[in-house]
């Protein structure tokens, strides 16, 4: 053997030997493969969804995604802890990757806020530029009482994503905690103004009132928690969102895409549900529910074709009915949306948004008695709506019924704070009446 010659080439095995040895010793343990949950009291089709993924995740149990993607279907079907384990190990086989560690945060959220939190730590660490950890970590320290800390978290939250609903409600309340409700009503005013219309604003704003002694006004607002479409605020979170898509329960996507709406968020929200049509348009609320976000979005034809096409194949659907006289009454077509009213007290008589869109559509076409009739059943149904006293007050006085018109501004005046402007008016037009009779 030529010595001069094999010296490269024993140079070259021994550095590769110890290239390959540094490798083994520094890669991790083997990820172990999956554990199947007891899907004995799960439906058929989460079942069908969580064994393929589980199928997959066993096939390549060394692969972060597969890993991730077992764990989104099981927390999609609220298997947490077993979904908390899956994004563990896609986070230790993608260390660098912050959303197995912030989807592993969702996943303890419900059984282990201390965990929960150190993930969302984890994943702000991760990826700074992200405001979602920061957010939900607030929201868990708020919910601990831990104040100064929750402070700087909305603080980091806020300056990140300064138009994000959820930040800000997280302040409302912890202003609230605080006792500085001054502050907390000028923030939620904010937010009303710029169009977010979500319960959790609601209930704020009216706790900041209670706190300021403000009982009248307090009242006024919690009144809005009775409309059946004011909404939780949901989250801008596109990570969630990919949770979402693994689920097979229709009224998941639904609840998403009206918290969606809530927050403002029209276009995503029917984004949403057009997405999902495939999925859940079978589900009872789902046009009625689109239509809705169409009809917000400022788009009364595609709301009046949605509404259509779900009275195809279910034309006694009382929201859908409502859904379509609502598109029809914004197209200036009222004969045809009381029609799609009392189609929808036929099926269901206690709809008080129903009757008391009818009694407006009876008004437009001069039908005076109708549409005190239905004022009056709605309000008997539903004595909290103001909005519907306060167009039968003023009818009754222009109809000359000042006895019947003074018992709804008394109670308006029971219901209102005494500088709402349209209970001025009432009183100024009585007043007026009363002068001239």
């Amino acid at each position: 053997m030529n010595t001069a010659a094999g010296r490269p080439l024993l140079l070259v095995a021994l550095l590769l030997t110890v290239a390959v040895a540094t490798v083994l010793l520094n890669r991790g343990p083997a990820a172990l493969p999956p554990a199947p949950p007891d899907l004995t009291n799960t439906a058929p089709a989460a079942r069908t969804a969580i064994s393929q993924a589980l199928h997959a995740a066993t096939t390549e149990p060394a692969t972060a995604e597969r890993r991730g993607d077992l764990g989104k279907v099981l927390l999609a079907h609220q298997f947490d802890a077993a979904a908390a384990a899956e994004f563990r190990i896609a986070a230790q086989l993608a260390p660098f990757d912050f959303r197995w560690k912030y989807l592993q945060g969702l996943a303890e959220t419900p059984f282990s806020r201390p965990s929960a939190l150190d993930c969302f730590k984890s994943a702000a660490d991760l990826n700074p530029a992200s405001w979602l950890p920061h957010a939900r970590m607030a929201e868990l320290l708020l919910a601990e009482n831990r104040l100064t800390e929750a402070a700087a978290q909305i603080q980091a939250a806020r300056q990140l994503a300064p138009e994000e609903p959820r930040p800000a409600l997280a302040e409302i309340r912890l202003l609230l905690l605080q006792k500085q409700p001054q502050t907390a009503i000028s923030l939620a005013e904010s937010l009303r103004s710029r169009g977010i219309s979500a319960r959790e604003l609601v209930e704020l704003h009216a706790q900041a009132l209670f706190q300021l002694q403000q009982t009248a006004a307090a009242r006024s607002i919690s009144q809005e928690l009775q409309n059946e479409e004011l909404n939780p605020a949901g989250w801008n979170d596109p990570l969630a969102a990919a949770v979402l898509v693994w689920s097979t329960d229709p009224r998941d996507i639904l609840i998403e895409a009206r918290s969606l709406a809530a927050g403002g968020r029209l276009p995503q929200a029917e984004q949403l549900l057009l997405n999902s049509a495939s999925r859940i348009s079978t589900h009872p609320e789902y046009f009625s529910t689109l239509s809705r976000i169409q009809l917000e979005s400022g788009n009364p034809l595609a709301a009046l074709q949605t509404a259509e096409t779900g009275l195809t194949n279910n034309p006694n659907a009382p929201a859908t009915l409502m859904a379509q006289g609502n598109a029809l009454f914004l197209l200036s077509r009222s004969p045809e949306a009381a029609k799609s009213y009392s189609l929808a007290l036929q099926q269901k008589p206690d709809l008080a948004r129903a009757r008391y869109n009818l009694a407006r559509c009876q008004l437009q076409s001069g039908q005076i008695e109708d549409a005190i009739r239905s004022l009056n059943e709605t309000l008997r149904t539903t004595p909290e709506m103001t909005a519907a006293r306060l167009v039968l007050a003023e009818l009754l006085l222009n109809q000359n019924q000042t006895s019947e018109a003074t018992k709804q501004i008394r109670i308006l005046a029971a219901q209102l704070p005494e500088s709402d402007p349209n209970l001025a008016a009432l009183h100024n037009q009585l007043q007026s009446r009363q002068t001239t009779d």
